[in-house]
């Protein structure tokens, strides 16, 4: 899976970069320039969209790390989870 990452890490940069010259120039976010130029409704699209991504990323983030320690110790994966996202918060 590295390589994967001479593809994933310049274009990630790149939005990042994107990202931070908008947000210098008119001194709002993404979603302020969105909410300028576009109905509400895309908006809240959007936002729907990112917090739905962001959900499943946290989930698949704290079931690798149960995962992990179910390889180094043991036991039930989903108790870990619940530990992993108890001691996230």
């Amino acid at each position: 899976m590295c390589w994967v990452m001479l593809f994933c890490f310049p274009l990630m940069a790149a939005m990042q970069e994107i990202s931070a010259r908008i947000g210098r120039v008119t001194d709002q976010g993404i979603a302020g320039n969105i909410r300028a130029h576009y109905p509400r409704g895309v908006l809240y699209g959007i936002v729907g969209m990112l917090l739905l991504a962001n959900t499943i990323n946290l989930g698949a983030d704290l079931g690798a790390m149960a995962a992990a320690l179910n390889l180094l110790t043991g036991g039930p994966i989903g108790f870990y989870v619940v530990i992993f996202a108890i001691g996230s918060a």
